[in-house]
């Protein structure tokens, strides 16, 4: 607990603070209370189940009354991404990741990656279980500047654009608009220039890409999910819709929405009361963009 400011610290020590940011915010001590949590705690360092809060974060929000994105300014993400461009690491698995404390504290490399997340704070110990830890993405804050400044960095757009971008198609993925939501994907890939895509796996950058716009927009987005039939490329969900997709690179939609059936990909979904989407997106590695999809329900 050192190494952070516990729960119980920051409402012993920064009630003014906390009051002037409910104030600010228009609500009471525990919202706010509650907001700081999602945005800045989360942090553990042991075994031992105690949570810390990002006390440079704690301080500038209580500083300036704002839950503000504070952590990106120690220039950590520019590390990260740098990694991230020459490595094989699969960002898709970067939640829920089990290793050990020689891990953890070990020189971190292209084909080695858990230290630099561990230690650079992107990730942090959420559970453990016989001298095994298991890794994930401490809280928001380091969730919105991971990707905030990963998609645009890694996708090559115009970072000033993305928001409104994004407002579109989160709107169209909860509005159940499987063509309007891919169609403004299809023109956010295309407008990267052809020469900043040079990347060794082509098929895994596209899924990437995908993953990380789902991930920006708080959809709770799955990856490569294994199953009795074989495993899902990628499951979306929302409160009121599910979306099954099936990747190719090179093949045509209809290919990959037969896979979908074939191996019943969409059957644990159909029991939940949810309208399931089954997709099948096709990429092309010459115009470096999803070219067609099709989807049924």
């Amino acid at each position: 607990a050192v190494c952070g400011i516990t729960k119980q610290e920051l409402l012993d020590n920064f009630q003014n603070g906390i009051n002037a940011l409910a104030e600010k915010m228009k609500v009471s001590y525990d919202e706010a209370v509650e907001q700081m949590r999602l945005k800045y705690d989360g942090y553990r360092f042991t075994d031992s189940e105690e949570l810390v809060f990002n006390p440079t974060s704690i301080l500038h929000c209580l500083n300036f009354s704002r839950l503000g994105n504070y952590w990106v300014k120690t220039g950590t993400t520019d590390v990260f991404i740098r990694f991230l461009m020459r490595s094989d690491f699969d960002i898709t698995k970067i939640d829920g990741i089990w290793t050990n404390a020689d891990e953890m504290e070990g020189t971190f490399s292209d084909t080695r990656p858990v230290p630099l997340l561990f230690q650079t704070g992107y990730l942090t110990i959420k559970d453990y279980d016989d001298e095994e830890y298991c890794l994930g993405i401490p809280n928001g804050e380091v969730r919105s500047a991971l990707v905030s400044e990963l998609i645009p960095k890694f996708m090559g757009v115009d970072r000033d654009s993305m928001p409104n971008t994004m407002i579109r198609i989160k709107k169209r993925i909860n509005a159940g608009d499987v063509d309007g939501f891919l169609g403004e994907i299809q023109a956010m890939m295309a407008s990267v220039p052809y020469q900043d895509i040079d990347v060794p796996n082509l098929e895994k950058y596209y899924h990437l890409t995908v993953y990380q716009i789902f991930l920006m927009l708080g959809i709770d987005a799955r990856s490569e999910i294994s199953m009795s039939g074989g495993r899902i490329d990628m499951v979306m969900s929302t409160r009121r819709y599910v979306y099954v997709m099936e990747f190719k690179l090179d093949a045509t939609p209809e290919e990959a929405l037969r896979q979908i059936d074939k191996k019943g990909y969409a059957l644990p979904w159909h029991a939940d009361g949810r309208k399931v989407f089954k997709v099948g997106i096709s990429f092309s590695s010459k115009l470096r963009t999803i070219t067609e999809w099709i989807f049924s329900d």
